[in-house]
């Protein structure tokens, strides 16, 4: 499927996305720049290839001065790395929610704290797994507790980077740098390194899924997400490269991540890029997930250090955020974000994205227990720490959630 891709200006833009991947929204390109108000709608035109959607962005501007900026994407594909700097931060995390499958769920397996998430198929739905989160009591995870555990022996994955049979690949190392295509229900991958991205094509197959545990995905350089488009079950991963680490679209029942690593994303040097940490892009199938304040969730985010930490570009380009709803091609109607560490970084235009204020809805998205770096200008991003958090849609909730110095921090649209 063809890549989607997006392209947002500074003030008003239009996005036209195609295939499996997006870049959403817009990127923090100044510390004077106020927060953007963005509203879509599909295009007349259907080409064939996916989706085709039409963003407009307006910035509240100054009543002396008219800010104009036009970015060109550039053909050059480089790498650039830059590290996070974290606080040092304390946190006990809640313990993990029970999944109990309604009648029309799939049926999901309990999991010790040691055992690997599996997937149980079923002929009408994608299952939901029940990872039990492992990390150390107090703390968040990193690049010393996620990824391939210390002392695994790996060798070389020798079979097809095109998996269509339900498999279990255990302490290998995986180079697909066009990409492992998951084309099966219910495939395993755990212990193992990952060179090349990991594609569930849910657009062409609902019943596809995988379960990734303690390993670790280099997505390596490129406009595209480490790991979609959704029916995941990632358990202790180190995920980095890529513009998302993990992005889950309209077809896919459920998307779940704890206790993983998810930073140091592909920046191209120019060029309009808008890059994530998570990217949830709303879902038309019916979700699977646990209990999100009464409805099943879309999205599972539980216990995860997540940053989006590429610095803005030359030409402005940098992140939208770390956890960023974003319903563009479908509602979302529940998520689970809680317990989590959101890094910072000023280059990025907010640390998260509450769902409202784009073309479809954002219901019973439940933020709880989540901590939230100050950084170095102390509002976590250029904007501030979060917007489109609607306090008043059904099933919202908003508690607990802190600064890394412990104040409450509330919610804002």
């Amino acid at each position: 499927m063809t890549p989607k891709r997006a392209a947002i200006a500074a003030l008003t833009a239009v996005l036209v996305v195609v295939g499996v991947a997006v870049g959403v929204v817009q990127a923090a390109t100044g510390p004077t720049k106020s927060p953007k108000l963005c509203t879509a709608k599909p295009a007349a035109k259907t080409d064939g290839k996916g989706h085709r959607i039409k963003v407009i962005c307006v910035t509240p501007r100054p009543a002396t001065a008219t800010v104009t900026k036009t970015v060109t994407a550039t053909a050059t594909v480089t790498r650039t790395v830059s590290s996070v700097t974290t606080a040092t931060v304390t946190v006990t995390p809640s313990s993990s929610p029970t999944i109990s499958p309604s009648a029309t769920q799939t049926p999901t397996p309990s999991a010790s704290p040691t055992s690997t998430p599996t997937i149980a198929p079923t002929a009408s739905a994608t299952p939901t797994p029940t990872p039990t989160p492992t990390s150390t009591p107090g703390g968040f995870p990193d690049g010393s507790n996620t990824g391939v555990p210390p002392g695994t022996a790996l060798s070389t994955y020798t079979g097809s980077c095109t998996i269509t049979s339900t498999v279990t690949i255990d302490a290998k190392i995986i180079n697909c740098p066009n990409d492992v295509l998951i084309r099966a229900a219910n495939v395993v991958i755990r212990n193992s390194k990952v060179n090349g991205r990991l594609i569930i094509d849910t657009d062409a197959n609902r019943t596809w899924s995988l379960s990734l545990t303690d390993s670790e995905v280099d997505a390596g350089p490129g406009d595209l997400s480490a790991i979609s488009s959704g029916n995941v079950a990632i358990v202790r991963a180190n995920i980095h490269g890529g513009h998302n680490g993990l992005e889950c679209q309209e077809h896919a029942s459920f998307c779940s991540m704890r206790d993983s690593y998810i930073h140091d994303q592909w920046q191209a040097p120019s060029g309009d890029t808008h890059l994530g940490g998570f990217l949830g892009l709303g879902t038309v199938v019916p979700c699977t997930g646990p209990d999100a304040n009464g409805v099943p969730a879309c999205v599972e985010m539980v216990h995860n250090r997540i940053v989006c930490d590429a610095p803005v570009n030359s030409s402005g380009g940098g992140c939208t955020g770390d956890i960023n709803l974003i319903p563009h091609f479908g509602p979302l109607h529940g998520a689970i974000i809680k317990n989590n560490l959101l890094g910072a970084n000023t280059g990025s235009a907010f640390c998260t994205y509450g769902g409202a204020g784009v073309e479809n809805p954002a219901d019973h998205i439940v933020y709880t227990g989540n901590v939230f770096q100050r950084g170095t200008n102390a509002k976590c991003a250029d904007y501030g720490p979060v917007t489109s958090f609607d306090s008043g849609a059904a099933g919202n909730i908003w508690t607990g959630n802190v600064w890394d110095d412990g104040t409450q921090l509330k919610p804002a649209m």
